[in-house]
């Protein structure tokens, strides 16, 4: 499959695992403690501390900015994924905030359905926008005749994972496809935390079980 290149400098959005316990612990006479335990245990805490041994990535492609937990988490701990067959993490993204819910929420409903679970369960993300900037492999049907329609296949992930295993062997920076669970959506597979800047959390946003799938979203704005 010949893949071209496009340059992307978008703002994107990204619904991430809400921030663990450990933030409201600040003030605790605890928190010191927990601090020095994750430095130990924590991937993403003992990449920060700098030692080469322990880093997830090497310093020229390190994420540089704040609230660096919401894009180092999906490298820390990857996931098989439409692009990844869980050896690598890959963070993924939306162009608008409505495609990032439709493709969460699909994620979110599978072990739901599994269980036959009844309807009100409502678990929470957090909404943090990013910044991304990088020549994207570019796999949009609206920009080339060459990508095979079988990477956008819903259930099956073979050819799209070949795909992704040979890119991130390359050290291309992601990709840049068609949402498969929003019409018309776009998003971004980012391999490489550098092209990622200015992390910022806006606000938690609800999912809402209806007893099938979780249908629709709301957001959990602070007073």
């Amino acid at each position: 499959m010949t893949v071209v290149s496009t340059a992307c400098d978008s703002l994107v959005h990204r619904l991430a695992m809400l921030p663990s316990a450990v933030g409201t612990l600040a003030d605790s006479e605890d928190a010191g403690e927990v601090r020095a335990l994750l430095k130990l245990t924590d991937p993403i805490e003992r990449h920060r501390a700098g030692e080469d041994v322990t880093r997830i990535f090497p310093p020229e492609d390190d994420y540089v900015g704040d609230h660096r937990k919401y894009v180092l988490a999906p490298f820390a701990y990857p996931n098989a994924s439409r692009f990844s067959d869980g050896s690598f993490g890959i963070l993924y993204a939306a162009f608008d905030l409505d495609t990032a819910a439709a493709e969460v929420a699909h994620w979110l409903s599978k072990p739901y359905q599994d269980t036959v679970a009844p309807a009100g369960i409502q678990p929470r993300k957090m909404y943090v926008t990013m910044r991304t900037v990088a020549d994207l492999s570019d796999v949009r049907t609206s920009s080339s005749s060459n990508v095979s329609s079988a990477i956008y296949d819903k259930d099956n992930y073979t050819v799209s994972r070949q795909l992704g295993l040979e890119l991130h062997a390359a050290r291309h920076p992601g990709l840049w496809y068609d949402s498969v669970r929003r019409n018309s959506g776009e998003c971004i597979a980012a391999f490489l935390p550098r092209i990622i800047s200015d992390a910022r959390p806006q606000y938690e946003v609800e999912f809402l079980w209806n007893g099938d799938r979780f249908a629709e979203f709301k957001p959990i704005r602070p007073l």
